[in-house]
């Protein structure tokens, strides 16, 4: 590197008889010049060498669902059975949800539901626990397995459900045969009336349109 300052700061006797504001002036200007000096030409221990490599990008870190995702594969054995009898408490809530559906929508079970409540409200407790320890004793089909008897078990939901359908099927069969017993016995084609009612334009109901339309007729 050019040392300018050295070469342009004057010596000797001269640069003491310059006065102190002369001086702060040239050694302001030495310094510009030193600023302006052009950058040095690379060596050739520089070329030797390769340059430094460039600067390591940041990497954003995962959403927190990505990070949730890659844990959830790696469950604990606590966790597996805490999820396990979660989705089976969801699974027979669901299934409860459907036999109350059925119960309210079949008529059969609507109405024994409604004399089983009626007979629960004017006897007495112990009688109505009487009677079905002796159902239970006696035949059994009637005591579902988590416990439902009467007309709320699975056998007797799923027996009267299949009866209501069976039904519907039926009716819907009978209605479809007279509906086309119906259309057989009209005429083909039928044609329409030439001076149908609802053709004619309303006058307000005037009786004597009514009579012409009566002796027209």
């Amino acid at each position: 590197m050019y040392d300018y300052e050295q070469h342009y700061a004057p010596t000797g006797d001269f640069y003491a008889l310059i006065p102190p504001q002369r001086k702060d002036a040239l050694s302001k200007a030495t310094r510009d010049l030193m600023a302006l000096e052009p950058p040095p030409s690379p060596s050739k221990h520089s070329l030797n060498h390769p340059p430094p490599p460039p600067p390591k990008r940041f990497r954003p870190t995962p959403p927190p669902q990505a990070q949730t995702a890659s844990k959830s594969t790696l469950l604990s054995p606590s966790q597996k059975k805490a999820n396990h009898i979660q989705s089976e408490q969801k699974r027979r809530a669901n299934i409860r949800r459907g036999y109350e559906a059925l119960c309210q929508t079949v008529p059969a079970l609507r109405e024994a539901i409604k004399q089983e409540e009626a007979t629960i409200s004017n006897e007495s407790r112990g009688e109505v626990k009487r009677r079905r320890r002796s159902r239970q004793g006696g035949s059994g089909s009637e005591v579902s397995a988590d416990g439902r008897a009467g007309p709320r078990s699975e056998n007797v939901v799923l027996g009267k459900t299949i009866e209501y359908i069976h039904a519907l099927v039926s009716e819907r069969e009978a209605l479809l045969t007279r509906l086309h017993h119906a259309n057989s016995r009209l005429p083909t084609p039928l044609p329409p009336p030439p001076n149908a009612l609802w053709e004619r334009r309303w006058n307000g109901g005037d009786s004597r349109d009514d009579d012409e339309s009566d002796e027209s007729d």
